[in-house]
């Protein structure tokens, strides 16, 4: 278990590849249980029970689409590198976690100290960068075409999960 916190921790730093981790469906059960859960806890810091569930379950459902669509041509690679979006996920969602508990000054009207939007910023750059890191060595291209991609699906991700929630209005 040590080496699995420790790869997925290096494969948030840029010093692992994806295809070096596990690709083991038991494995990729407790990911998403902890990516879920992370989601889940995140969200609760601004949004109600119902719609942090919703926001959970549609980040990780866009996440597996997305490792679908990039690795479209590399079927054999999906479960490692879904895998690895889990891990790296997990590990800076604990980040954000802390953070998210930390830095919000005022619960009902969703404001955020400083050093937080900081922090906060500093941890979607460093998701991106992460994601990028794992697109590139995933799909075979350079870093700034990876990390282009991780915006454009970061960014695209947001949007939807606010679009969506919006529209049930939970």
């Amino acid at each position: 278990m040590k080496y699995i916190i420790e790869y997925y921790i290096r494969l948030a730093l840029l010093s692992a590849k994806p295809q070096d981790g596990p690709s083991s469906y038991v494995f990729q059960k407790i990911l998403i249980c902890f990516y879920l859960g992370l989601s889940i806890l995140n969200a609760l810091a601004i949004y109600g029970f119902s719609r942090s569930a919703v926001h959970g379950g549609l980040d990780l459902i866009l996440l597996y689409m997305f490792t679908r669509l990039i690795l479209r041509d590399k079927k054999e690679c999906i479960n490692q590198t879904f895998n690895a979006f889990l891990g790296v996920s997990v590990f800076i969602g604990v980040l954000h976690t802390i953070f998210s508990y930390t830095f919000i000054v005022d619960q009902d009207t969703q404001t955020i100290s400083d050093l937080g939007k900081i922090l906060f910023l500093l941890v979607f750059i460093w998701i991106v960068i992460a994601y990028g890191h794992i697109v590139r060595h995933a799909a075979e291209l350079n870093l700034a075409v990876g990390v282009s991609i991780s915006l454009g699906y970061t960014v695209l991700n947001a949007m939807m999960l606010l679009s969506i929630s919006e529209m049930l209005k939970i």
